[in-house]
């Protein structure tokens, strides 16, 4: 299954890297990763050993996050986004971080724990069943991991569900705008390690609509450059969406 492959390869990242978060980051995909992790460090709740690289945007900073907001991190990993966010809102905001993987979500908590975080809590959880209620959180976010979901369908009415009317979900992930042929696309997500394949933008706009979101905007996007022996075709990019219930 889908799950247990991400699982295993995600686990694979922290017991290789358990100690040595730069290391990880330093062996992340360059294409996806590099134009951004030098803003990182620029925000005060940016714990490095928390940045594994995992991510592609940053969504957090699009979501207006305010004084006590509830916040939903989908596909937290080691809680680099929950840590950020978390400062951001500040101490009587509650962040919550949810990722597949049990490994993840240890370091993540070893973390917290380590640097007195109270609000945030992290659990390990699919997000196609998100452990929390009705209309209870004002802001979602997920950084690079819808690319991952099968059933995105599921995913979309679960944060429709969590979240409060007037609530916003911003999300950034890898997309295509284009089709290439059956080698180039082998080459693309290898490269990226994308395991279930890069959607075209129009399969996320269709499901935000299906899922009876008031409004989607696309706020910001990059073209994800690849070496030649890759793809010279273009039409890859990493985009953040702002989705408003």
């Amino acid at each position: 299954m889908l799950n247990d492959k991400i699982t295993a390869d995600y686990s694979k990242i922290v017991s290789s890297h358990e100690l040595d978060a730069e290391a990880q980051r330093a062996n992340a995909c360059p294409a996806i990763f590099n134009s951004i992790r030098h803003r990182y460090p620029t925000f005060k709740g940016c714990i490095a050993e928390a940045d594994l690289g995992l991510g592609c945007a940053l969504p957090f900073e699009h979501a207006n996050l305010k004084e006590g907001d509830l916040v939903a991190d989908l596909g937290c990993a080691a809680g680099i986004d929950s840590f950020i966010m978390a400062d951001l809102a500040g101490t009587k905001s509650q962040v919550f971080g949810f990722y597949i993987t049990p490994s993840l979500i240890k370091r993540a908590n070893a973390i917290k724990n380590n640097f007195g975080i109270e609000q945030v809590q992290f659990a390990t959880a699919d997000i196609t069943e998100i452990p929390l209620e009705d209309d209870s959180v004002s802001v979602c976010t997920s950084n690079g991991v819808f690319s991952l979901i099968k059933d995105l369908e599921a995913v979309f009415k679960e944060i429709k569900r969590i979240l409060r009317p007037g609530g916003v979900f911003c999300l950034s992930d890898i997309n295509r705008k284009t089709n290439f042929s059956e080698v180039d696309y082998a080459q693309i997500k290898s490269y990226t390690g994308c395991l279930n394949g890069i959607r075209h933008q129009n399969s996320y706009l269709d499901h935000i609509k299906n899922a009876g979101f008031s409004s989607v905007e696309l706020i910001g996007e990059r073209l994800v450059e690849f070496p030649n022996h890759i793809s010279k075709t273009q039409g890859v990019y990493i985009s953040t969406f702002k989705i408003t219930l």
